[in-house]
């Protein structure tokens, strides 16, 4: 029979033991960001060949291409049927002549539309290297004609003297982009009058045949709820997750019904916001997305046929690192 003493020293032995044990569990668990890697890796170990270091040439050709812009804290996405270009904002002011190289780049001198999704500095700041007179554009659209904002003033300044007028469109209005058809489904009109204009962001679903892609801006949980409750479909291939990664940017609900295959945040690198969110970056991890950022790897570059969907980008990224959270995220 054990004596007294040697169950208490047993015991403490298996205390001690366990103690060990979980520290180094914890220590060394793995982060959402590796298991992703590691099963990705895995499922395409045989397929990292030329795709993985395709160059410009592999993607041109292609009749449909969305630019996912790096500039910075900000948003700016122009897309491109065909030989018609639409652009949805621009970022701040300091890059405007970023933008102007891009639709030079282009060969750009007409655009169909340019959408500014709402109001903000970080999404109009720069549209005066798109709205110019080398450019002519058809429709100006925004969530507002109205603002408090100082950006909005000089963007309505430059807007007046290119003779273009803001258009405020309604839900469902739609407009083609070649054979792209281009539908706006947010704000509704429940949230005309909400004093956070993020929730008034022109909300936008663009679809070439098969392919689908939806930009939300800056809409918040409050517009995302409207979305899922109008019944609309959202569903797209490549979402631009809304906000820059904010954790109020997306719901489980909202992604559950985009069910995208792909996803870009457009954020600056180590901004003050911890942009992309812990939140954020787990909705679309149990999603198992494709997942792009502009604050790791530059401009990111979608193009496609109208069914097969192929992604560059201007910079290479560890993959467990665009599952890292924002260097200044506190959760």
């Amino acid at each position: 029979m054990m004596k007294k003493n040697d169950k208490t020293t047993y015991i403490l032995l298996a205390v001690f033991l366990l103690l060990i044990a979980g520290y180094f569990l914890s220590k060394y668990a793995k982060t959402l960001g590796t298991v992703l890697a590691e099963k990705k890796a895995g499922i395409a170990s045989e397929e990292q060949t030329s795709d993985e270091t395709s160059d410009d040439t592999d993607l041109q050709g292609y009749p449909f291409e969305v630019v996912f812009l790096d500039v910075g804290q900000g948003d700016c996405t122009m897309i491109r049927c065909g030989d018609h270009y639409m652009l949805i904002d621009a970022g701040t002011m300091d890059y405007a002549s970023k933008v102007r190289e891009l639709l030079n780049s282009y060969g750009v001198r007409h655009l169909d539309a340019i959408i500014a999704t709402h109001d903000h500095a970080d999404h109009i700041g720069g549209m005066s290297g798109a709205i110019r007179a080398m450019i002519t554009t058809d429709h100006l659209y925004c969530s507002m004609e109205r603002s408090d904002e100082e950006a909005f003033d000089y963007f309505v300044y430059k807007a007046a003297l290119e003779g273009l007028k803001i258009e405020v469109p309604a839900v469902g209005d739609t407009f083609t982009l070649g054979e792209a058809e281009v539908v706006f489904m947010g704000p509704s009109d429940a949230l005309q009058d909400d004093p956070n204009s993020n929730n008034r962001s022109l909300v936008i679903k663009v679809t070439y045949k098969e392919t689908s892609v939806l930009i939300t801006g800056d809409a918040e949980v409050e517009e995302l709820d409207e979305l899922v409750r109008s019944g609309q479909d959202l569903s797209a291939d490549v979402l631009k997750v809304g906000h820059h990664g904010s954790s109020n940017g997306i719901t489980e609900v909202f992604f559950g019904l985009v069910h995208p295959k792909y996803a870009v945040i457009s954020c600056g690198k180590d901004n003050d916001y911890g942009h992309p969110h812990r939140k954020t970056l787990s909705v679309l991890g149990l999603g198992l997305v494709d997942l792009y950022r502009t604050d790791l790897q530059g401009t990111v570059i979608m193009v496609s046929d109208g069914d097969t969907i192929e992604f560059r980008t201007e910079q290479e990224a560890e993959l467990a690192d665009l599952w890292t959270k924002g260097k200044y995220d506190p959760e």
